[in-house]
């Protein structure tokens, strides 16, 4: 009888044993794959208080979103930079403090949250909203890179990025379709050049 209870007793604490590992996996696969949602690089904060400290948060973002991008992705930050200048007044036009919109990126799609211009409150398109400036920044990079109104800088770009120069006069203006204004390419290649970015 005592043999039998032992052989009883192993098979019992070898169960347990089996039972407790299976628990302890299960919790480690739920919360592992918890982790892995939680665990992202934080965008970093977007705070200026003039034009320095705005290139400076500009830069930031930007590389934030490089890091998960290969060269071929990016688009040059100095052209980022001066666009996000251009555009938004260094962070202090409407659409950029209220609407997180640095580029004034347009939508016409009516189930995206979006702001009128004052002078057009019935427009059919709208501006854009973003829950962060950095989100504007990546919308913006997106678009330079699939929109086809820009496959010429998307060539051009990664021809100079394979020959490693950097030739302004040539890259700028195939950014020009972003804005009506026909002078919008020689508007960034000289806020590139007078801000020395």
């Amino acid at each position: 009888m005592n043999t039998l209870r032992k052989k009883i007793l192993k098979s019992f604490l070898s169960y347990k044993l089996w039972l407790i590992l299976l628990i302890l996996t299960a919790l480690q696969t739920t919360f592992g794959q918890d982790m892995d949602n939680k665990i992202e690089a934080r965008q970093p904060d977007f705070v200026y208080n003039n034009s320095k400290e705005f290139i400076i948060a500009l830069e930031n973002c930007i590389k934030w979103i490089e890091k998960d991008k290969n060269i071929y992705q990016n688009v040059p930050r100095e052209i980022t930079i001066a666009q996000a200048i251009v555009e938004s007044d260094y962070g202090t036009s409407r659409f950029s403090k209220v609407a997180n919109n640095l580029f004034g990126i347009r939508t016409w799609d009516p189930k995206v949250k979006q702001m009128k211009p004052l002078d057009l409150p019935n427009a059919r398109f709208g501006v854009k909203v973003y829950k962060t400036k950095c989100d504007s920044i990546k919308d913006t990079v997106r678009i330079l890179n699939n929109h086809p109104a820009y496959a010429e800088f998307r060539k051009e770009r990664d021809r100079q990025y394979k020959e490693k120069i950097t030739d302004w006069e040539t890259l700028v203006p195939l950014v020009a379709p972003w804005s009506t204004n026909e002078k919008y390419g020689a508007i960034i290649l000289e806020t590139i050049i007078k801000r020395e970015l």
